[in-house]
């Protein structure tokens, strides 16, 4: 699976309009390189649930090691609580802005964030850290540059409706509420009402995210088998040493 083709022009067309509605911490310019550090992918998810997120342990970076490291925190301390993570390939891909990874994780977020929502409701919105955030820019305005990425640019049609609707049943909720999957203030919802939104997604992420488990699993084990190799290398070296001294003191 190439990034490129797990996410369609519709969708990229919805992620671009969906992020530039969160109030980040530094003006947005190139999507890819903006979240290459996991600064900002941090944010996003802090902006609808502040508790799953520690700011501070996300620091902006443009070192490597750094970039990884935040990136790795993220996978276990914030996305592990949505219920997915992603694969240290993806994560590498991300650190070196690889065409198409950030858009891919933002597809993935954006769907767990609204999965969350529905057994956890929504929170208020509050403000980032250190006042008003900079005005928003559309990445999706960015024709070129999307056509030299993604092979074509994205257009301003509507979506049409019918593209695997699914029924959310939210909890009561008070104004200034955010919803995770258009980053609007929610009015009053009395309990138990039904909202309504367009997810063409869900299935493809499930099957993405599987494939993604399977690759960690295996790079876990590959791993875990080089290191049982090592051992079994190490007990070899000290029992032909062990049989050495043996073999040196019968001789004498």
């Amino acid at each position: 699976m190439t990034y490129i083709s797990a996410v369609s022009e519709a969708e990229l067309k919805i992620l671009y309009q969906w992020v530039d509605q969160i109030p980040l911490s530094r003006p947005k310019r190139n999507i890819a390189r903006d979240f290459a550090d996991g600064v900002l992918m941090a944010e996003v998810v802090a902006h609808f649930y502040p508790k799953l997120v520690e700011l501070h342990n996300y620091s902006s970076a443009s070192a490597m090691t750094q970039k990884m490291y935040n990136w790795n925190t993220l996978n276990a301390k914030v996305f592990r609580k949505l219920d997915f993570t992603l694969d240290p390939t993806h994560l590498k891909d991300l650190c070196t802005h690889k065409t198409g990874a950030v858009e891919y994780a933002l597809k993935l977020i954006k769907h767990y964030l609204g999965e969350f929502q529905k057994n956890n409701g929504v929170v208020k919105k509050q403000n980032m850290k250190g006042g008003v955030a900079p005005p928003p820019v559309d990445f999706h305005k960015a024709g070129e540059e999307v056509k030299e990425a993604f092979g074509f640019v994205v257009t301003d049609h509507k979506i049409k409706p019918g593209m695997l609707e699914q029924n959310i049943m939210l909890p009561t909720v008070g104004d200034g509420a955010v919803n995770p999957e258009t980053g609007e203030e929610m009015a009053q919802q009395p309990q138990g009402e039904l909202l309504r939104y367009e997810d063409p997604t869900g299935e493809m992420i499930k099957k993405d995210l599987l494939i993604a488990e399977l690759r960690e699993t295996n790079a876990i084990l590959d791993t875990k088998a080089r290191k049982l190799e090592q051992l079994v290398r190490l007990k070899e070296a000290k029992v032909q040493t062990l049989l050495n001294k043996l073999q040196a003191l019968s001789a004498q």
